[in-house]
């Protein structure tokens, strides 16, 4: 391993950091009840104004006006996949990039077929955890099933790996308390949508993310001993990153 000694993937990273900071866009949500509110806080912490609905009547509507958008099939009814096909499709029409949280597809066979659907109208970015790889991909090579169904794809776990079915990069930032609360592999998607709405490469896009959510998690616990105010912590620590702080502390190999 060796943790990016040229700098050049911690300057990226930095560099998309501040651009979701000074612009101030619009990143709409379609994500359950349960990780919507943290969602919201984690990408407002950046200035970013977050839309939830899953209106059918008004969907359009929002993904016209918002740069980023994230489909998260948690808490997933009828009424939200007709949501979700719809923004997606939108967003597809107006060339805007999407991010895909197949939230455990590994339990539910419907929302594991719903997936493989929405995986055929090209999403930029798909983030998932070892269990939902597993059940979508078994052991399969990650890299190898990127460039299979080109796309950018995410597994998140102690370790985060990435792939472009080019390279893989490896982070290792983090902490055990956002594994004891609810929402921060949805809140990375939700930051991962606004990521790849400010910059025009998925990939970088895509490692910016973890690497901000993970640098946070790390300064966060620091300052915490439980994971009740490890969470509001959290949200402090996203609104006072910086690109030192993201510099000094960003723990990342390549492949």
């Amino acid at each position: 391993m060796h943790i990016d000694p040229s700098g050049d993937i911690s300057a990226s990273v930095a560099s998309i950091f501040t651009k979701l900071k000074i612009e101030n866009f619009n990143t709409h949500l379609l994500t359950s009840v349960a990780a919507g509110f943290f969602s919201a806080d984690c990408i407002q912490s950046f200035d970013i104004t977050p839309s939830l609905t899953s209106n059918t009547e008004e969907i359009e509507d929002f993904v016209n006006s918002a740069k980023g958008l994230l489909v998260n099939l948690g808490m997933l009814d009828m009424p939200r996949q007709k949501s979700s096909l719809k923004a997606v499709n939108f967003a597809n029409n107006q060339n805007k990039k999407w991010v895909l949280d197949p939230v455990k597809i590994h339990r539910s066979h419907l929302r594991k077929e719903f997936c493989k659907k929405l995986m055929k109208l090209s999403p930029a970015i798909l983030k998932l955890n070892g269990e939902e790889y597993q059940s979508l991909f078994l052991n399969d090579n990650i890299l190898s099933k990127a460039l299979e169904h080109n796309l950018i794809i995410v597994k998140t776990g102690v370790i985060d790996v990435i792939s472009n079915g080019q390279k893989v990069v490896k982070i290792s930032n983090g902490h055990e308390f956002m594994h004891l609360g609810i929402a921060y592999g949805c809140a990375t998607g939700a930051v991962m949508a606004a990521c790849v709405a400010v910059h025009p490469n998925p990939f970088e896009a895509a490692v910016a993310a973890v690497a901000i959510m993970g640098i946070a998690g790390e300064l966060a616990a620091k300052k915490t001993t439980g994971p009740a105010s490890f969470r509001n912590i959290f949200v402090d620590e996203l609104y006072n990153l910086s690109e030192d702080k993201i510099i000094q502390t960003l723990n990342i190999s390549q492949n």
